[in-house]
């Protein structure tokens, strides 16, 4: 149970870490993108990280992890400050469609909620490419690289 609530909230910091940038980059969508923030914050920062740790310039650890997130939060602080109308802009808009804010939680709760109780009771690492999947993963950790050494010799 400790697990599920701090993956939900460090998904959610991610989201919120990327809420402005969805906000003044889907501005066409009824939500502006708010919906999208979580997945939007998750792929820059893990982006960055990749990169970063591809050149060999970082580790892919929590540090940089941390690194990520703030960089995607100052990126988010940026455009909103120049390009998005600016922070009260983006306040008076959260608190016009509060109530469109509160479902789409609402929906990723539950349906993160429903995917972990799943997931918890069909946890097998077997079939298509589950195990290796799992492998390059262990690579990563023990590695601590991206991309990780051959898998073949651990």
């Amino acid at each position: 149970m400790i697990a599920f609530f701090t993956w939900y909230l460090l998904i959610t910091l991610f989201g919120l870490a990327a809420a402005p940038l969805a906000w003044s980059w889907l501005r066409w969508l009824p939500d502006r993108g708010w919906g999208l923030s979580r997945a939007l914050g998750w792929l820059l920062a893990g982006f960055l990280i990749w990169f970063l740790g591809s050149l060999g310039f970082a580790r892919v650890d929590r540090g940089s992890g941390i690194a990520g997130l703030l960089v995607v939060a100052a990126l988010s602080a940026v455009v909103v400050s120049r390009w998005g109308g600016g922070w009260g802009t983006l306040g008076a808009w959260l608190r016009r469609h509060r109530a469109l804010v509160l479902a789409e939680e609402i929906v990723f709760l539950a349906a993160f909620a429903l995917w972990t109780f799943y997931r918890a009771h069909d946890n097998a690492i077997a079939a298509t490419e589950k195990p290796m999947e799992f492998a390059f993963l262990n690579a990563i950790v023990a590695g601590g690289m991206a991309p990780p050494a051959t898998i073949a010799l651990r």
